[in-house]
């Protein structure tokens, strides 16, 4: 049996990105649970600054077990840039040698990120897991997390679709009152305003800038965003004007045109999750000004949603909504779709907590799983 105690956990750092980039590759041979064997991760051309970024930035954590010599496991964690959710941090990606597992290692790499976390004053840890990771499942219990919901085939293992459940734990407490339920009052007798729905492109950087600024304004805070934390217009165009996210992602509008110039009251942007395991699903945000509401915007933006999924042979949808939200919420279970988690004192909005839900959606069932268009 191996020195336990002798194994050494660390943060990693930058040097140390092509050693870390080379035990995921094989920790994914040897589980299920991780990216397909030999799917790069997203950061694996950049690994070095991306590591050098989480250390100066502090946007997440890399750990590392090391043992003889060598890495035997590893705990990735990313936090939130936001800054209503900077207390949260996800961990997103774990993995342990095969002959290394059932000696408590596992255990050490949680410990030591919670510790990483409280130093950080981070305020709860969350992540994902695989109902059938009966190993995971039973260390996330001893560690402390708690399940606050399941998603319902949310990746694609052995051929079959699986789900997960959501798990948490507290490393501080919400505070004590809440936000109550909002439902801001439609305007009556507006005219309807003659709309152009379209994609945006590079030029448009403005108006969604200016769009999204106003609906962050608004009263009370629907949004974890803040109104200063938009994007400059250079950052939106670049985003708008990237080709190869343009094939993958949808950025549609609703659009007022007047003698003045174009303005946008609606926008809807879509963009599939990473990787071949979960990318048959696609997460969105749809937003419609206050001043816009009620006039058929959302439901024509949501048509738009479906068609574009259905045309990339995707098979769920999710979003994220503050449970004070009440217009949010119905309007999404109108849409079909249902709350999956729900994450009480997620984080905190003007001294008042706010719970956090995750709704999804199943498009399609079939017994047989299959890759997604475009994987």
């Amino acid at each position: 049996m191996p020195d336990i105690e002798a194994i050494e956990i660390r943060v990693a750092a930058p040097e140390d990105a092509a050693d870390l980039l080379r035990i995921i590759d094989q920790v994914s041979d040897e589980t299920d649970y991780l990216t397909k064997p030999g799917e790069p991760m997203s950061w694996a051309d950049r690994a070095g600054e991306f590591l050098r970024e989480q250390r100066d930035q502090r946007t997440g954590v890399y750990l590392l077990a090391l043992a003889d010599g060598g890495i035997v496991g590893f705990l990735g964690a990313y936090a939130e840039r936001q800054e209503r959710t900077r207390g949260a941090l996800f961990i997103a990606h774990v993995g342990l040698r095969a002959s290394w597992r059932g000696h408590g290692i596992g255990a050490r790499m949680f410990a030591a990120v919670e510790d990483w976390a409280r130093v950080h004053e981070f305020t709860r840890l969350d992540l994902r897991v695989d109902e059938t990771n009966q190993r995971g499942l039973a260390l996330y219990h001893r560690c402390g997390f708690v399940r606050q919901g399941t998603i319902p085939e949310a990746a694609i293992s052995g051929g079959a679709w699986h789900a997960h459940h959501w798990m948490a734990k507290r490393l501080a407490e919400p505070p004590a009152a809440s936000w109550p339920d909002c439902d801001p009052p439609l305007m009556p007798g507006r005219p309807r305003p003659s709309l152009v729905y379209r994609a945006l492109v590079a030029a448009d950087a403005a108006l969604l800038c200016e769009w999204e600024r106003q609906l962050l304004s608004q009263a009370p805070p629907l949004w974890l965003k803040r109104p200063e934390e938009v994007s400059s217009v250079d950052e939106m165009a670049r985003y708008l004007g990237d080709v190869q996210d343009q094939a993958a992602q949808l950025r549609w509008a609703a659009l007022v045109e007047s003698p003045s110039g174009s303005a946008i009251v609606g926008y809807l942007g879509a963009w599939p999750f990473p990787g071949k395991r979960m990318g048959h699903e696609a997460i969105f945000g749809l937003n419609v000004l206050q001043d816009f509401a009620g006039l058929g915007i959302g439901r024509r933006l949501a048509t738009r949603l479906f068609d574009w999924a259905e045309a990339r042979g995707l098979r769920r949808l999710s979003t994220v909504l503050l449970a004070h939200n009440r217009r949010g919420r119905r309007f999404a279970e109108a849409q079909g779709f249902a709350c999956e988690v729900s994450s009480p004192g997620y984080t905190a909005i003007d001294g008042l907590a706010v719970d956090l839900l995750r709704y999804g959606r199943l498009l399609r069932s079939e017994t047989q799983a299959s890759e997604p268009i475009g994987a």
